[in-house]
């Protein structure tokens, strides 16, 4: 492992993976990429589905300046964070 890699079993490959596929699915049902994609009303609305995306996309970008935070003060070099 390398020294900026974290050790968690929920950081994973698979994992973001599984959570970047979570997201482009309302993207293809909302474009009208989805089979069925309009064919049932939404479980909320979508200025509801556009507040919790917003949230979500504080909360990883947030998560990334943290990142870089830690890898800048352990290691003393933004490309630290790279590999």
């Amino acid at each position: 492992m390398q020294r900026n890699q974290l050790a968690h079993p929920l950081y994973s490959v698979a994992r973001f993976e599984g959570l970047f596929g979570a997201l482009g699915w309302p993207h293809d049902n909302v474009c009208g990429l989805g089979a069925g994609a309009l064919d049932t009303p939404p479980a909320f609305s979508a200025e509801a589905m556009d507040g919790w995306l917003e949230d979500i996309v504080c909360a990883a970008q947030a998560t990334g300046a943290e990142l870089r935070a830690y890898a800048l003060a352990a290691h003393g070099s933004r490309r630290e964070l790279s590999g």
